[in-house]
């Protein structure tokens, strides 16, 4: 019985080592999969202004402002404030990754699954974003559905 037991936890072991060195790599899992929601490409977005959609961004620090902006090259001109209500719970692990983005903005970014709103925001000052209405848009987050601390 020991061995069996012994021989499972060296197993399970393995096994999360494995799917962390993936991880660790820089081989990144799927977007869920939601039943009552599509995927919608990031540049995609302002086709649907004002209504609730399920994406993947990058929250990075760029061009002296922080942003939301698609993954690689991909239309690099869209880029949103990200705007967490003041009624949303996030969990801590999420708020740690968030602290450890902002005091290390040079080598480490955010890849966020998130619902919400995208809209028009011609005006950062008036949100308390303080990017002078550099970035067109901003995204009001619902949920964060999944979040992976990258590194540059």
């Amino acid at each position: 019985m020991n061995k069996i037991l012994i021989t499972l936890t060296l197993f399970l072991l393995l096994l999360c080592k494995t799917t962390f060195a993936q991880h660790k790599n820089g081989i990144r899992f799927p977007p869920p999969v939601l039943e009552f929601q599509p995927l919608t490409e990031f540049c995609d977005l302002p086709k649907q202004k004002n209504e609730l959609v399920y994406t993947r961004a990058v929250y990075s620090y760029s061009d002296s402002r922080w942003n939301l902006h698609s993954e690689g090259n991909k239309c690099r001109a869209i880029m949103a404030n990200m705007f967490l209500t003041d009624e949303q719970l996030l969990k801590p692990d999420f708020l740690k990754a968030l602290k450890w983005v902002h005091q290390d903005p040079k080598s480490r970014f955010l890849i966020v699954d998130i619902i919400g709103f995208f809209e028009d925001d011609l005006s950062g000052w008036e949100h308390g974003i303080g990017n002078m209405g550099a970035n067109k848009y901003r995204f009001i987050v619902k949920n964060v559905l999944a979040f992976y601390l990258e590194t540059r």
